[in-house]
């Protein structure tokens, strides 16, 4: 039987998230603004909530990556928060393995947590709020938080928290 969820009432978690179906994404490609296959109108998304501590589990939705070869998979996952005025707040950013944020369409941040390498995050790779922190600049009106999420050894997911809600709505 799970146990308590000390994030269940903390309302400063984004939790309501959509995803893509993952694709193989060999080692070598990366993500910018220029390249194919960053979502548009054509892409076709599902709900993913957030689960227990606010983990918004690939894992479960698509199994993890047990191979030797280290083969590697990208999902997209979107959400959306409005803001009633212009405004920047911090995100808290727990992931594994591959992060690349946009907002509103632009690249913002890009970063890696691979366990068992010498940039791995704290603590050793795994995913939790310490992995990474930015400000999100955010428009009066509705943003879009897209992250491209690439996995390739193990469990894969995300956790993203804000710092303040004050004049937000999350979707």
């Amino acid at each position: 039987m799970a146990g308590d969820d000390p994030t269940a009432h903390d309302s400063y978690y984004l939790r309501d998230w959509l995803v893509t179906q993952p694709v193989d994404f060999p080692f070598g490609r990366d993500i910018n603004v220029l390249a194919p296959g960053i979502p548009d109108s054509t892409t076709q998304w599902t709900p993913l909530p957030a689960e227990h501590r606010a983990l918004v589990n690939l894992s479960r939705a698509f199994g993890m990556t047990m191979s030797p070869q280290g083969d590697r998979r990208l999902a997209w996952l979107k959400t959306t928060v409005s803001s009633e005025v212009d405004q920047r707040r911090r995100l808290d950013l727990g992931f594994s393995d591959e992060v690349w944020v946009f907002i509103n369409g632009q690249l913002l941040h890009t970063d890696k947590n691979y366990f068992g390498t010498p940039s791995m995050k704290e603590p050793r790779g795994r995913c939790t709020l310490a992995n990474t922190s930015f400000d999100l600049p955010l428009q009066e009106g509705e943003n879009e938080i897209l992250i491209g999420l690439a996995n390739s050894f193990f469990g894969w997911g995300i956790i993203a928290r804000l710092d303040n809600i004050v004049g937000l709505t999350a979707k």
